[in-house]
């Protein structure tokens, strides 16, 4: 079966011929997903040690862009948010190579429907 994984972009490009990296990234099975962290879990902060763009087909037939963050303890977020990946790519921006983390926000829409953010926790 081809897969139909496509790299956008990434923080260390050197990390794309790590294929342990581009597996965990991309395929692992201890990822979580930011919209199932638990609620206590919101109030960590998450320090970045490197992360991937990509694009995949989901289990509907459709191209999905995913974000996935690999923290310093090893946990690897991934969010489809749009809203989510706006924040952490904004926070990319502002701070560059330098080393950062990140809050995991929750907030409910005006429709009643949940959603994630990102925000700068610090950097350093």
């Amino acid at each position: 079966m081809e897969s139909k994984l496509k790299i956008i972009d990434t923080s260390d490009h050197e990390l794309l011929n790590d294929p342990v990296f581009l597996y965990k990234m991309t395929r692992g099975k201890t990822t979580v997903s930011v919209n199932k962290l638990d609620d206590d879990q919101l109030d960590n902060d998450f320090s970045v040690s490197a992360w991937l763009i990509y694009t995949d087909v989901n289990s509907k037939g459709e191209d999905v862009e995913i974000l996935s963050v690999l923290t310093e303890s090893g946990l690897v977020l991934a969010a489809q948010s749009k809203t989510f990946k706006e924040s952490f790519f904004d926070i990319v921006d502002i701070v560059g190579d330098r080393p950062f983390s990140i809050r995991v926000l929750s907030g409910t829409s005006k429709s009643g429907r949940r959603y994630m953010d990102c925000d700068l926790a610090s950097i350093g």
